[in-house]
């Protein structure tokens, strides 16, 4: 998938390079919508975080879930070199952008990432 990253906001592109550092450090070989919620929960002044505590979302329980899952994804071991997407984080993202042009948004923005994982055909 070609993504044009000019057409994300800052807090997406963030959000991105965040997926995978995380999934770096944890040695995995692909970044996995799981990755990217994860770090979307834990932006700083983040949109998301702040719907979910509107819609009473216990974050910390949802963090610890997301912990677990994490920590049963594949590892590699040695120098993997830079992960690359899963297909479901290239589905997402391509629901992302197309959701941003539907709603005639000019950048793509952390809330179509998030509906795009929402959306994806597969869990995170």
């Amino acid at each position: 998938m070609l993504m044009n990253l000019n057409t994300y906001t800052e807090k997406s592109r963030e959000a991105l390079t965040s997926a995978v550092g995380e999934a770096v450090s944890r040695h995995n070989p692909e970044v996995r919508g799981i990755h990217l919620l994860y770090v979307l929960l834990q932006q700083v002044d983040g949109l998301i975080p702040a719907l979910l505590e509107k819609a009473d979302v216990d974050h910390s329980a949802l963090m610890g879930s997301l912990e677990r899952q994490l920590s049963t994804l594949p590892e590699v071991s040695g120098d993997a070199g830079q992960p690359g997407l899963s297909r479901d984080v290239s589905e997402a993202l391509v629901k992302a952008e197309r959701l941003a042009s539907e709603m005639k948004d000019e950048f793509v923005s952390v809330e179509h990432i998030f509906l795009g994982l929402a959306g994806a055909d597969k869990t995170c």
